[in-house]
């Protein structure tokens, strides 16, 4: 990578943001984040949305949007170009903690490259939640993320996730909730016990707690329209 002589950028905090109740952010990412100049974004319209929510003047602040440097080169340009103008920016993404489950560690690495230390401002996270949630043992767990979109690789995935005889998290978008319930018939027992936590901190939120039989006989014939996270308790399973 070409460096550039001028570096003024001395801090990017990644901050997580409330994914649902607006009042799930620590008092010290909210004062933080009221003072950046600059902000890194993942979609420019929520971004603006949550800030108004919060009360604090997104106006003030220049903000662009990672969805729009998607490449590794177009985000090391996005950088350069803040480089010389910030002391420090922030990274911030629709709702919960940047990485995790959400666009930011490309441009992490990329401020690490230009010397530059990555502060993180924790928060909310679906992930924890769910967990704590399920009432299964987290001493251990496999977090296994979001799953392949293709067939074969998501069955793959699945297949290799029995041998994990500990608690599983998955995340998988809100409409393919039937879809990831009857994959996981095919490779594990109908008495798996699962845990789904939807629309976790929201006004919406709502709990499952039972087997994979159960879980498919409730939300297998309709449409789901609520985010969720789904925990697997794979202790047992034959």
């Amino acid at each position: 990578m070409e460096k550039v002589n001028l570096l003024r950028l001395k801090r990017i905090y990644f901050i997580a943001m409330p994914i649902g109740n607006q009042q799930d952010m620590t008092l010290n990412a909210f004062a933080i984040l009221k003072t950046l100049p600059a902000l890194v974004v993942e979609t420019a319209k929520v971004a603006k949305k949550n800030l108004a929510a919060l009360k604090i003047e997104w106006k003030d602040k220049a903000i662009f949007s990672i969805k729009e440097h998607r490449t590794l080169e177009e985000q090391e340009n996005l950088l350069k170009a803040l480089l010389p103008q910030y002391e420090e920016v922030g990274f911030v993404v629709d709702a919960g903690m940047p990485i995790l489950a959400d666009p930011g560690r490309n441009f992490l690495s990329l401020g690490l490259s230009y010397g530059i230390e990555p502060i993180v401002l924790g928060g909310i996270s679906s992930i924890s939640l769910a967990l704590v949630y399920s009432a299964f043992p987290v001493n251990q767990y496999y977090y296994a993320g979001f799953l392949s979109q293709k067939k074969d690789q998501r069955h793959q995935q699945i297949y290799r996730l029995k041998f994990f005889k500990t608690t599983l998290v998955i995340l998988e978008s809100h409409h393919r909730l039937k879809r990831l319930l009857l994959d996981l018939k095919k490779h594990f027992s109908m008495h798996l016990e699962i845990y789904l936590g939807f629309a976790l901190t929201t006004s919406e939120e709502r709990h499952f707690r039972g087997s994979l039989r159960e879980a498919i006989a409730k939300y297998g014939a309709k449409k789901n329209q609520l985010p969720f996270v789904l925990v697997v308790d794979n202790r047992k399973n034959g």
